[in-house]
């Protein structure tokens, strides 16, 4: 019988996937305020997961993690760094901030334009 597994490093991941984080990749889930430090970028990691959940910072590479596996988006610290260069951060920055208060506070976007 084939090892359906043969391509994991345990069931946690795919050798891949083990070797992208070796590199410096990693998933949003991982990504931590230190790693992002290293490589040079100020921003807040909740700010920097927001950005690429919203498609501004393009992934790195796509790898499969998890049982079953699901294709992860990858991220490396010094290409976000990069991309943020190219950004308009300020304004993303706002944005940000306004969707962070409406989660937070429970507003609709209609609740907060007619106050």
């Amino acid at each position: 019988m084939k090892n359906l597994n043969r391509g994991y490093v345990g069931r946690k991941q795919s050798k891949r996937a083990d070797i992208a984080i070796k590199n410096g990749e990693c998933p949003l889930s991982m990504l931590t305020r230190r790693k992002l430090d290293r490589h040079g970028v100020s921003h807040s990691a909740a700010f920097v997961v927001w950005l690429c959940k919203q498609g501004y910072i393009r992934y790195t590479s796509r790898h499969h993690r998890g049982n079953p596996p699901v294709l992860t988006r990858f991220y490396h610290p010094a290409d976000i760094r990069r991309q943020l260069e190219c950004l308009a951060v300020d304004l993303l920055l706002e944005e940000w901030k306004a969707t962070w208060a409406t989660k937070k506070h429970g507003w609709s976007k209609k609740e907060q334009k007619h106050g």
